[in-house]
């Protein structure tokens, strides 16, 4: 049991140190912090969302980004 508790204690530990890239679209520059050193803008993840063939939303989305581009 001991054994277990240390086990999830270094996972805790692990997962917290762990960092995720990040996007500026201001600058258009990668950084691992939440606001962009440059440009001190909020940062996006640059990683799409996962597709499902389920996806309950996706109509809506499409029709959001074909709005979008209409107004451009």
């Amino acid at each position: 049991m001991a054994e277990k508790q240390s086990f999830i204690d270094r996972s805790e530990k692990v997962e917290s140190i762990v960092a995720h890239i990040m996007f500026c679209l201001q600058c258009r520059q990668y950084t691992l912090k939440e606001k962009c050193p440059r440009c001190m803008s909020v940062t996006h993840d640059p990683k799409p969302a996962k597709y499902s063939p389920e996806d309950r939303y996706g109509k809506y989305r499409r029709m959001a980004k074909m709005e979008k581009i209409n107004e451009s």
